[in-house]
């Protein structure tokens, strides 16, 4: 692979939940695309893998209160506020559930 998906998948390891994505995913292609594609929504959001799926485990543990759906929250607000073109944002959201149904912890998105 390149050295930029190499560092990449260096930095993906460096999490639980990144690893347990990292080695669900199936080809090369899907490496190529979804990693960069995480990166940049991690980078936006400001939070590493692990924080993603611990903020869906508190709205899992939070039924029926404000922070109940805060990843989704976190996902529309990126996709609603980002500067990237449609296509990229399109491709980053697919990444992003991918990162939480392989982590099983579907995400409720639009």
């Amino acid at each position: 692979m390149s050295k930029m998906t190499d560092a990449l998948e260096e930095w993906i390891q460096r999490y639980g939940y990144g690893t347990v994505w990292f080695n669900k995913l199936r080809s090369e292609n899907t490496i190529r695309t979804y990693l960069p594609n995480l990166k940049k929504y991690c980078n936006w959001v400001k939070k590493n893998p692990d924080d993603l799926i611990q903020l869906k485990l508190e709205g899992l543990q939070s039924i029926n209160t404000p922070h109940e759906f805060q990843a989704e929250n976190l996902l529309e607000k990126f996709l609603s506020s980002s500067k990237f073109p449609l296509s990229v944002k399109d491709s980053i959201r697919t990444t992003v559930i991918s990162f939480y149904k392989n982590n099983r912890r579907l995400i409720l998105a639009n």
